[in-house]
């Protein structure tokens, strides 16, 4: 599994597609700036240079990361963009 975070100025590097066509099986991604509000999705399934499957949760709710892992994040603890340090 990759985990990335996004940060206010994108940073330069691998991306989800470089990720889905190593294929790297579950990817991670803590958004806490997307545009309907700080979210947490979990890609799965890579095939063809692409993910397959996506699950998106808000923080505040909690994504199960399945077998290898399985376990529960709850993201109720996430920290909001205004609540960090400045």
């Amino acid at each position: 599994m990759s985990p990335a975070m996004t940060e206010t100025v994108p940073a330069t590097g691998m991306s989800r597609w470089d990720y889905a066509h190593a294929p790297v099986p579950l990817y991670l991604l803590v958004d806490a700036w997307d545009e309907t509000g700080p979210s947490v999705t979990l890609y799965e399934q890579p095939g063809n240079g692409r993910y397959n499957h996506a699950t998106t949760v808000d923080f505040g709710e909690k994504i199960r990361l399945p077998e290898l892992f399985d376990l529960e994040i709850d993201t109720s603890r996430f920290p909001r963009p205004e609540q960090w340090p400045s």
